[in-house]
């Protein structure tokens, strides 16, 4: 069923609400991405902020899992990647830390504790955040082999001894930010990333269906 026009949409540039008649009329594709943006920014990232200054690790992290999400379905080709690939590949725009395979004696730590199922296709920390920290966050509302702290480190520790990692609730958020606008501004060149471009055009055009 079409959304009805007369829907919020979300917000213009000067905080004006807009619905989905005017947006149906937009043409140009950099305004479809740039409201596409705006969109986001207001409805999911300005309600999560306030989390941070409260310290409410849990719930910032299973909207931080979320909202990277969101970047794989908006930014990713759907007829290629899976939704776990997705969310890897949206990760590694983050921030470098997610590219690297887990250490050695990491993944021989975590193969004592963990299934096989769990660790199948670990080929990167975005893949143990994937599998140990957005599953579980978000099917059982706790952390596995990644947890959580404000005190352990600034941004994300990998301990070799004990093959866990830690990582800082409100460092995540930010580099989902980072990610995020670093995304749409890939999609808004015309030239250096025309599938990121294509994806986000695809999923604003599915949106307004």
């Amino acid at each position: 069923m079409k959304i009805p026009d007369e829907t919020i949409f979300g917000h213009d540039n000067k905080n004006s609400n807009i619905d989905f008649r005017f947006v149906r009329t937009i043409k140009e594709d950099d305004a479809k991405i740039d409201i596409l943006q705006l969109r986001l920014k207001k409805y999911f990232e300005n309600q999560v902020e306030p989390l941070v200054k409260a310290n409410s690790a849990f719930p910032l992290t299973v909207l931080t899992c979320l909202g990277i999400e969101t970047l794989g379905e908006i930014f990713f080709e759907k007829s290629i990647f899976d939704s776990a690939k997705r969310f890897t590949n949206a990760c590694f725009e983050l921030d470098p830390i997610f590219k690297p395979k887990p250490s050695k004696q990491t993944l021989q730590k975590m193969n004592e504790v963990w299934s096989s199922d769990k660790m199948k296709g670990v080929k990167s920390i975005a893949h143990v955040v994937h599998n140990f920290l957005r599953n579980a966050m978000i099917h059982g509302y706790s952390a596995q082999a990644i947890y959580l702290s404000y005190e352990d480190t600034q941004n994300f520790l990998e301990n070799k001894e004990y093959g866990i990692f830690v990582i800082n609730p409100n460092w995540f958020w930010d580099r989902y930010k980072y990610g995020s606008d670093k995304l749409f501004n890939m999609a808004k060149s015309k030239t250096n990333h025309k599938q990121k471009r294509k994806c986000c055009l695809e999923y604003f055009n599915k949106l307004i269906d």
